[in-house]
């Protein structure tokens, strides 16, 4: 019975110190080609079964070209290193554009997803992105340079991102908004 603790807490150890080398890997804003890609999040989850306890992980990632586009997928394997690889692909298959206007977003926008609900503004020249969190990464990655955002309600980052990512998909240019007008 002892045993079994030990060897349970031993290969515990082995996974943090596995996930702490991933970490460092995959750096926090990795440049490949004409993209930036960001691990934001990496769980590890387990499921329970019939021998005991199930270990897998689940990677959250954001991709973006800093020039309007960005994206963002989760990825989850049983092994840490395929679920950031699986996060990364998907977030690159699943990127759109933004609108950005002069260095920063057109008007201001709400949006909610979930418990989250998050409001951006936009920002005169030589502000900087002025936002926490899963706001700051999405608006890095678009290329959005200046603008000021607040992330209230939940601090989930999952939840924080697919708001931010909402309320920047909301985004309409002043000539869209005359067209809707006319017609």
């Amino acid at each position: 019975m002892i045993k079994e603790e030990k060897k349970e807490e031993l290969q515990e150890g082995k996974i943090k110190i596995n996930l702490q080398k991933i970490k460092k890997e995959v750096s926090t804003s990795e440049k490949e080609g004409n993209l930036f890609k960001t691990i934001l999040l990496i769980r590890r989850v387990s499921r329970m079964v019939k021998g005991g306890r199930r270990m897998g992980f689940s990677a959250f990632a954001v991709v973006g070209d800093k020039k309007g586009k960005v994206g963002f997928a989760t990825g989850k394997s049983k092994d840490a290193k395929e679920a950031t690889k699986k996060a990364l692909r998907k977030a690159e298959n699943r990127m759109f554009d933004i609108k950005i206007w002069n260095e920063t977003i057109p008007h201001s926008v709400s949006a909610k997803f979930k418990g989250a609900n998050v409001v951006l503004r936009p920002a005169q020249k030589g502000t900087g992105i002025i936002a926490g969190g899963g706001v700051r990464t999405v608006a890095d990655m678009a290329g959005i340079i200046n603008i000021k955002g607040k992330s209230l309600g939940s601090s989930n980052k999952i939840s924080v991102v697919n708001a931010t990512i909402k309320a920047l998909q909301k985004l309409r240019t002043k000539e869209e908004i005359k067209e809707m007008l006319k017609s």
